[in-house]
């Protein structure tokens, strides 16, 4: 009953041209509220575990608590119809088979503490949480920024990182590490596998 509404904009944006190939992938909301901006590049986790990133040109303002949505899939992208959004957003799935248990899927947003300087094959990020986490696999970018923005996204093989302005994910993997608290830097004072 609480989708009827959400049915019927499919069917009225299937009359609008919208292809015939979108297959409903799942019925689910979105956690916690979605406020300010929603565009490109914004993340969204959904109470079923999956985490999506908008990629579609959109440009959004919305206050909304836990909206209900209908995630649809032509097999390639995914387009979410969101409960009190103007448009539908067209996105791609971050994490297709989410870790079972709520913790597992918990997306972490923090800031790195300091400069950034993008990564080169062994890089630690130290982040404002006090998290510490090491580049899982080998790859080189380079891109300045101080104190960026960043979402640390679980998928089935361990973690992405996602910096602000950076449109490329980065394997990751959290390691042990005390952090000299009350430094600027975050000088890291042991680190553990």
């Amino acid at each position: 009953m609480k989708y009827i509404g959400l049915l019927m904009l499919i069917v009225s944006l299937s009359a609008q041209g919208f292809s015939a190939d979108w297959k409903v992938f799942e019925k689910t909301s979105l956690k916690g509220t979605i406020s300010g901006l929603v565009n490109k590049g914004k993340v969204l986790q959904t109470t079923s575990g999956r985490i999506y990133e908008v990629t579609g040109i959109t440009i959004q303002v919305v206050v909304e608590v836990m909206p209900e949505c209908i995630v649809l899939s032509d097999g390639v992208q995914y387009k979410l119809i969101v409960k009190g959004f103007d448009e539908p957003l067209i996105c791609k799935l971050l994490n297709p088979n989410p870790i079972a248990g709520q913790a597992a899927n918990k997306v972490i947003v923090s800031r790195i503490k300091g400069e950034f300087e993008g990564w080169d094959g062994d890089t630690i990020f130290v982040l404002d949480n006090g998290q510490v986490w090491k580049q899982a696999a080998y790859a080189y970018f380079y891109k300045y920024a101080y104190r960026p923005k960043v979402t640390i996204i679980p998928n089935k093989t361990g973690h992405l990182l996602q910096v602000e302005g950076v449109s490329k994910l980065l394997p990751i993997k959290q390691v042990g590490g005390v952090i000299v608290k009350g430094s600027s830097s975050g000088h890291i004072l042991h680190l553990e596998n």
